[in-house]
């Protein structure tokens, strides 16, 4: 996969959604972090004991993060009407992808609240995405509180961050994304 994500190749031969680690062009930025992270010698887990194949935990970070998160050109949400592709309105979400890509895999970052929420809240969107192209959930479906599982009665856009649509917005509290992960896509 890793190789995948350098060399811009595709991993798989399958016909399944497009993953973003098959597009990524954030792999300079990764191989630089992967590279700084190796010569830390100081709080990193690889001063405790030396073994032969080490993994840079940036580029493990970058894969499975791009593995969880759909490339915009197989997101429903990202198609026009007619069905194709709006190439513009991805490569935008694309880049912007790649932009957090970056940011994971910063050697200090791996406990930053807020980045770590940005990348729970894209697998979210990605998850309540799929759930709703597949007839699996519901736009109006309440995900969160005391009325969860039945339908918001303002619609699918309630104004209050709780429909599985405003998950698939990215509307939505970092609590409610947290539940909405563990219920629909547990780990």
């Amino acid at each position: 996969m890793f190789y995948a994500i350098t060399h811009n190749r595709n991993f798989y031969d399958t016909n399944t959604q497009k993953k973003t680690d098959r597009s990524c062009s954030a792999s300079k930025k990764i191989n630089q972090e992967a590279s700084r992270e190796k010569s830390i010698r100081h709080g990193h887990p690889s001063t405790l004991h030396s073994w032969w194949a080490r993994r840079p935990l940036a580029a493990c970070r970058a894969v499975l993060f791009a593995q969880l998160v759909e490339d915009p050109s197989s997101d429903p949400a990202f198609r026009r009407p007619d069905g194709t592709v709006d190439e513009e309105r991805a490569a935008l979400k694309r880049k912007e992808l790649f932009n957090l890509i970056e940011e994971l895999v910063k050697w200090e970052n791996p406990n930053n609240e807020s980045m770590i929420n940005k990348a729970r809240a894209e697998i979210a969107r990605c998850v309540a995405s799929r759930k709703i192209e597949l007839g699996e959930l519901k736009k109006e479906t309440i995900i969160f509180g005391p009325d969860e599982g039945k339908e918001h009665p303002a619609g699918h856009i309630s104004n209050q961050g709780l429909t599985a649509y405003e998950m698939k917005l990215m509307r939505c509290r970092p609590e409610v994304v947290n539940h909405f992960l563990a219920k629909y896509a547990p780990p």
